[in-house]
């Protein structure tokens, strides 16, 4: 399989715009009615064209790189995730919450209230809402960490390779659009807090666009293929990163935000998604750190 990673910008320059380039043909040939559909692609259409703006910025003034290439990639992947909140719910608008409500109580066995209530406490839930809400970040976090220590060709690597994986996962919402359960479900008793947790619930997910995301896990899936990525090209920090995938992990079933399949399902996705993305791109780990910047641009 060739290496992708030989692309100057694989981001903007190729994935992000050829799947908001699907997408559009996705909403222009649905038959399902999807309301707003105009407006819709325009929105998605323009994310890709600002997408290979960006890389025609690079192409012209390489040493906007550094800066250009993982920001706009990671606010571009923030605007689509956002759009998908206006079409997905039309695409298959049949309900998937009970089905994937009777994967978890049937075949897993998992019930909030039996696997959690009984160690449930105000400390627990804010901590866990804090690790939850700083998701987009961890990814940004990682970044400044190559940039900090040159390591340029890493940093669009890595870049590269987060932005795929999230597309991915996009790909799922399209698939089983689902809610999480904390939108729908009434549980016998509500989640001890200080008050930190309703305030990062309104301010990272009631504002949300986008509330049919729960297949898979994206926090399952790219928490951990972030976490992965530390401990092939960081020192001592990666420790960081993996304590915070596994916290954010547990946070996702605790916080009442996925269900059990979705969380499997997302750890299955990261599995599949290191073996992919190592063919793909080549090896993360033997990839040279210290490259000029010039001769990665």
């Amino acid at each position: 399989m060739g290496n992708l990673q030989e692309h100057p910008s694989a981001s903007l320059g190729l994935f992000i715009p050829a799947f908001c380039g699907l997408t559009c043909s996705l909403l222009l040939l649905s038959p399902v009615p999807i309301q707003g559909v105009g407006l819709s692609v325009f929105l998605v259409a323009a994310i890709g064209v600002v997408a290979l703006m960006g890389e025609q910025a690079i192409q012209r003034w390489p040493s906007s790189r550094p800066l250009v290439h993982p920001l706009l990639s990671a606010l571009l992947i923030y605007a689509l995730y956002s759009s998908l909140g206006r079409f997905v719910p039309s695409l298959i608008p049949e309900d998937r919450e009970w089905f994937l409500l009777a994967v978890d109580r049937r075949f897993l066995g998992f019930d909030w209230e039996a696997w959690f209530q009984a160690w449930a406490n105000p400390w627990v839930t804010d901590g866990l809402q804090a690790v939850y809400a700083s998701f987009y970040f961890f990814p940004l976090l990682l970044g400044l960490a190559f940039a900090f220590q040159r390591k340029w060709a890493v940093l669009y690597a890595v870049t590269d390779r987060v932005i795929l994986g999230f597309l991915l996962t996009y790909c799922g919402y399209f698939l089983v659009p689902a809610r999480s359960p904390n939108e729908f479900l009434e549980y016998s008793m509500p989640l001890p807090s200080f008050g930190l947790q309703e305030s990062l619930h309104t301010l990272f997910v009631e504002t949300s666009f986008m509330k049919w995301d729960c297949f898979p896990s994206g926090h399952t899936m790219m928490s951990a293929f972030v976490a992965w990525c530390a401990w092939q090209r960081l020192g001592r920090a990666r420790w960081l990163f993996v304590s915070w995938s596994a916290l954010t992990i547990l946070a996702t079933l605790y916080l009442r935000y996925h269900y059990l399949v979705d969380v499997l399902v997302g750890f299955v996705g990261f599995l599949l998604w290191v073996w992919i993305s190592e063919r793909l791109f080549g090896r993360l780990r033997e990839l040279e750190a210290a490259a000029p910047l010039e001769s990665v641009t």
